[in-house]
């Protein structure tokens, strides 16, 4: 709980939020946490504003990669079994794409990459699989 908004804050913060402040995580005397995760998310907060960021920046990237790997599924695998399994398996997804955190962005990456993967695309999963690890500041 206490993750979610401290990255949330930060990109208040750099969206010239008038009341946003910086969390000790993010202060130049302990600097536990890296400004490159936050920063994107905050500049797109500038021009959308909070509520655009969360459906604009993580809801629809994550719902298009969660459809990309359902329709690779079904065309590798059976289509009964994968839809039954990915249908069980929604919900976390469902929950999680919406969270600002660096476990988030690598599960929407991370479908991304099964999905090329399965469509035979190796450089773009590749790709994807690359980001995964280097973007989210791990």
């Amino acid at each position: 709980c206490d993750e979610t908004y401290n990255y949330w804050e930060a990109a208040y913060l750099v969206s010239g939020g008038k009341n946003g402040f910086q969390t000790w995580e993010y202060a130049p005397m302990y600097a536990l946490r890296s400004w490159s995760f936050v920063l994107p998310y905050g500049l797109f907060a500038k021009a959308m504003g909070m509520i655009g960021t969360r459906a604009f920046a993580l809801c629809l990237p994550s719902a298009f990669a969660e459809a990309a790997l359902v329709t690779a599924c079904t065309k590798k695998f059976d289509a009964f079994w994968t839809t039954l399994v990915l249908l069980v398996s929604s919900p976390g997804l469902f929950i999680s794409s919406a969270s600002l955190l660096p476990s988030s962005v690598a599960l929407t990456l991370a479908c991304a990459q099964h999905a090329s993967w399965l469509q035979g695309n190796w450089r773009i999963s590749i790709w994807f699989a690359v980001l995964a690890v280097l973007w989210p500041g791990w």
